[in-house]
């Protein structure tokens, strides 16, 4: 499994998340009950400028949609 080490942030939709992540040791098969979609794993160099810009869009989604359906975005490492 491919990790990306140089990766400073994740984003993803909450919709495509489907279990809670236990602590502990992370298996294969977890990810996959946690990610069960075949989703393509795409990465980014973005500026802080163009991070900010696609999660004040994300976020004008939701509140523009009255709560957007339940799609959001995840974010690992974001502060």
């Amino acid at each position: 499994m491919a990790q990306l080490p140089e990766a400073d942030v994740a984003i993803l939709n909450v919709g495509g998340v489907r279990s809670d992540l236990p602590a502990g040791p992370i298996s294969r098969a977890t990810l996959y009950r946690l990610l069960p979609f075949p989703d393509t794993l795409v990465v980014l160099k973005l500026s802080g400028a163009e991070l900010q810009a696609t999660l004040e869009e994300a976020i004008a989604g939701i509140l523009d949609d009255q709560g957007g359906g339940g799609a959001y975005p995840y974010a690992a490492h974001l502060r």
